[in-house]
């Protein structure tokens, strides 16, 4: 049974979601409460998205930032790591998969939702990437207050 193609999707499926909460928690969120299946959204329940916020080398330069760290750091977290494929290119986070807002996030933080969740485990970053995309993150944060 656990050798079909749909079982197989369920499993990762499965462990998709579990990880998806371990990632919650180690970015600073919460694990939500178990719940009875959601309701489909309605027309009210949906929500809008507001365009990505994606610094611009003016902008980077009109905030006082390093531009050649900010811009590193930039391409590391939308192409380089693939940090975008789950936070977002305006790193804001994905509610459907349960990928937290990490604008502002520091080293520290970053680094434990790094070794901490698993679907993260296999994005390896030097201290100068670390410290790259901390800036990036930063320098995002300030864009959108």
């Amino acid at each position: 049974m656990l050798n079909t193609p749909y079982s197989k999707q369920i499993l990762r499926r499965t462990g998709a979601g579990i990880a998806l909460l371990l990632l919650l928690a180690a970015c600073g969120g919460a694990a939500p409460a178990p719940t009875a299946a959601p309701a489909p959204p309605t027309a009210a329940a949906v929500v809008p998205t507001a365009p990505p916020v994606v610094p611009t080398e003016a902008s980077i330069g009109a905030t006082g930032g390093d531009t050649a760290l900010i811009t590193q750091g930039r391409a590391l977290f939308e192409t380089g790591k693939g940090c975008a494929g789950c936070h977002g290119v305006n790193a804001t986070g994905n509610a459907t998969i349960g990928a937290p807002n990490i604008q502002g996030k520091n080293a520290t933080q970053i680094r434990t939702a790094l070794d901490g969740v698993q679907m993260m485990s296999e994005i390896k970053l030097t201290s100068d990437e670390l410290k790259a995309i901390v800036a990036h993150l930063s320098e995002l944060s300030k864009q959108t207050r």
